[in-house]
């Protein structure tokens, strides 16, 4: 144990290991669980919002820590997260999900430099930049898993009656990148 806390720089494990959680700062927790799932040296890793809660240089260090241990231990790590940010630094391949249901999948360059889901583009525009202006708050969006159309109908800009009544199939933006979108070839171009 204590030699992957010195992996993801945790200096003084003896004392981390006999601290409580509100005794260690959000950056101490985040690696002392990790450390604590390396442990057995797993095969996947679940990393539920692995930087949530944490200054943004904490997250670059917190993800630099789990691509160093993926590579060293060639443990594959499954990522959930909002942080397109992280998701960009991170991940080989992206599925967008919304409500439970996926709305964008591929390999991460194509889905990122080129979303085709307005979801997936709010995600993107949402990632803080030093060149823009922070992206305006947040609408809530009431979520009706009941319709049979596409669950991110009521927050899109894009949204037809069809869009409402009707789920399309999946379809392909390009090589390895696909999309679940009625619109998908007017905002891919």
């Amino acid at each position: 144990m204590l030699e992957v806390m010195e992996k993801i720089r945790l200096p003084d494990g003896e004392r981390i290991l006999n601290s409580y959680a509100f005794e260690m700062s959000g950056g101490q927790c985040q690696r002392a669980s990790i450390a604590l799932a390396m442990v057995m040296r797993p095969r996947l890793l679940l990393a539920d919002e692995p930087t949530s809660a944490l200054d943004v240089t904490v997250q670059k260090q917190v993800a630099e820590e789990l691509m160093q241990l993926r590579k060293e231990y060639g443990t594959s790590i499954l990522i959930v997260s909002h942080n397109m940010g992280v998701i960009s630094y991170m991940a080989d391949r992206v599925v967008v999900m919304y409500a439970g249901m996926v709305l964008e999948y591929g390999e991460k360059t194509a889905v990122i430099q080129r979303a085709a889901h307005p979801y997936t583009q709010n995600l993107i525009k949402a990632i803080p930049s030093m060149d823009k202006p922070a992206p305006r708050g947040v609408k809530a969006i009431e979520v009706d898993r009941k319709t049979p159309g596409c669950p991110y109908a009521k927050a899109c800009h894009k949204c037809t009656e069809r869009c409402r009544e009707q789920l399309p199939d999946f379809k392909l933006a390009e090589k390895e990148h696909f999309v679940r979108c009625w619109h998908m070839e007017e905002m891919h171009t």
